[in-house]
């Protein structure tokens, strides 16, 4: 947050160094705080509006969010389940062997903020909504778990990545709402619609129910073409990312 509304440059190690406190210190005096480098309540309260701001210029109204502020603890409009809800896992080798500062660094991939966009017009009565309050404990939460949500969340003998392995999310209601959100670094399969344009009238006289393979830049596929000469597949765009049309020929 430093490097985005401070004057901080440094690497991101998780740990107070020098710099950092420089930093705070610099954001401190900026914002009429004390300036003693501790990154308290007073100054957190400062950092994280000043970062809000950063990342949305336009401010939200409560009205705004899904449960539209009816409930005073927020129930339905904001959560803070990203603990049970790591994008990455580090392998039980890694956790033992990597040293605290590039741990730090690597798991920042699960220090994030989510904002999860519904259709316009939708309305989530707070009583209906399966999370806890904020505040409330965890024991709401453990109740929305896989039923091994507990090993997903752990380390194993490999490292897991969400966006590959989709098992790293405890809660199955979260999991469920962004499987296939990009937010997690997720890219939706993309359908492929190609079109035969040309055949070989001796050996395959129509394109209706012709068995195709083909390959695209080392993916290969099959599929059956329609009554047209069209046939549609997805590729799983973890390893190649498309979209729009293609013609082979």
């Amino acid at each position: 947050m430093l490097i985005a509304v401070g004057d901080y440059t440094g690497p991101v190690t998780g740990s107070m160094t020098p710099a950092m406190k420089t930093s705070v210190e610099n954001f401190q005096k900026a914002n009429v705080l004390n300036p003693d480098g501790d990154p308290g309540p007073l100054t957190r309260a400062k950092l994280f509006a000043a970062y809000m701001l950063y990342l949305w210029p336009s401010k939200i109204a409560p009205t705004d969010f899904s449960a539209k502020g009816a409930d005073p603890g927020l129930k339905g409009d904001v959560q803070g389940c990203g603990e049970f809800n790591p994008i990455m896992v580090f392998s039980k080798s890694e956790l033992a062997s990597l040293p605290k500062d590039r741990r730090d660094e690597e798991n920042s991939a699960n220090r994030r903020v989510m904002v999860l966009l519904f259709r316009p017009g939708s309305v989530v009565p707070p009583d209906k909504w399966p999370c806890p309050k904020i505040g409330e404990g965890t024991a709401g939460c453990k109740k929305r778990f896989w039923s091994d949500g507990e090993k997903r969340r752990s380390n194993q003998a490999l490292r897991r990545e969400f966006p590959i392995t989709k098992d790293t999310l405890a809660c199955r209601f979260y999991d469920r709402m962004v499987s296939s959100s990009p937010c997690e670094g997720v890219v939706p399969d993309v359908a492929v619609l190609l079109m035969l344009t040309k055949l070989d009238d001796h050996f395959c006289p129509k394109q209706e129910k012709l068995d195709t393979t083909y390959r695209i830049k080392g993916l290969s596929s099959k599929s059956v073409t329609d009554g047209i000469g069209n046939f549609e597949s997805g590729l799983e765009s973890k390893k190649q990312q498309m979209s729009g049309r293609s013609a082979a020929r």
